[in-house]
């Protein structure tokens, strides 16, 4: 069909478990996928097609991906992986008040752990609009330069991620009732002490901050 040389190599992966390599298809499950890496001369795309199964609830299938897609991961370590591509169909909301499939929304919050602690992997979520039906996206964004790795398809237009300040909140603010406890976890590193910083000047008297590192804590 005219493939760029660079797509060459398209390892796709769906609910189904099944994964394309060039022109040859066959069944598979998550956790055979580096085998089938091995199998590959030159480093594959790696494309993952997450979507609930009619037969579940959103939190089995939540809980599902969530497996497979650290199936996935597992995988694709120390396999030549040129990028990690996982595409779900509205996870995320461009627009305000725009419904999501929250099953699949796991996925987002575990791609995004993937980029920082793999980052070899390239991991790229892209989320497809609703009645989207083919991978024409998928493959631009294959294809595409840069370094975006938070992309969400509307109507043929593409959104990317971006940290923007958010507004102050209308109405009065709850007071602080200065005879509680507030408690705050990670409340002994850089932010954590930050904000027990900010509550005694708001009128908090008792503050207990934990640690993660149990015994270990500085």
């Amino acid at each position: 069909h005219g493939t760029p040389n660079r797509l060459a190599q398209l390892v796709v992966l769906s609910a189904k478990n099944e994964m394309c390599i060039r022109d040859r298809c066959s069944r598979v499950e998550p956790l055979h996928l580096a085998a089938e890496l091995e199998k590959s001369l030159s480093p594959a795309n790696v494309v993952c097609l997450w979507e609930g199964r009619e037969e579940e609830s959103p939190a089995v299938t939540a809980q599902r991906v969530a497996l497979e897609a650290l199936a996935v991961v597992q995988g694709c370590k120390g396999s030549a992986v040129a990028r990690l591509l996982w595409v779900t169909t509205s996870s995320v909301a461009v627009e305000e008040n725009e419904p999501v499939r929250v099953a699949t929304t796991t996925i987002w919050g575990l791609g995004r752990t993937v980029m920082q602690e793999q980052p070899e992997l390239a991991c790229t979520l892209i989320d497809l609009g609703p009645g989207t039906e083919n991978l024409e996206w998928v493959l631009r964004e294959i294809s595409a330069s840069g370094d975006e790795n938070q992309i969400a398809w509307r109507a043929g237009r593409r959104h990317v991620a971006r940290l923007v300040r958010a507004g102050v909140a209308a109405g009065p603010r709850s007071p602080l009732v200065s005879a509680s406890t507030v408690m705050i976890t990670g409340g002994l590193g850089a932010l954590g002490l930050h904000v027990a910083r900010w509550l005694a000047q708001q009128g908090a008297r008792h503050l207990l901050l934990t640690g993660r590192r149990g015994l270990d804590t500085p």
